[in-house]
């Protein structure tokens, strides 16, 4: 296969640093997700935790998608790495760890 001929590599990091980056990516940075923090903030005036200018904040955004199981399966930052990269299909050379990405 052509793949055999390549050098294969995988990083992984913590879950929860990745939930971390979701929530910073999802709320701050890609204004494709806006909705999200729309979503969310709507979510919050119902309940009637949320003045107009109110900023999501990460128990927030938790809470937000433990509410709705299955939301964004899709994305990246939640879909587990045996789906995103098939580490039980691909022969790997290296797995490393954003932790240790320095040293590695």
């Amino acid at each position: 296969e052509v793949i055999d001929n390549y050098y294969k590599f995988i990083m992984y990091r913590n879950p929860l640093d990745r939930l971390v980056s979701a929530y910073k990516d999802k709320t701050f940075k890609d204004v494709a997700y806006s909705w999200i923090k729309t979503s969310i903030l709507s979510l919050k005036r119902r309940k009637g935790g949320a003045s107009i200018s109110s900023e999501v904040n990460f128990l927030d955004f938790v809470e937000y998608f433990l509410s709705r199981p299955g939301h964004l399966l899709g994305d990246v930052h939640f879909l587990p790495i045996q789906r995103l990269c098939h580490p039980c299909h691909v022969r790997y050379d290296y797995y490393g760890n954003f932790d240790s990405f320095e040293r590695d």
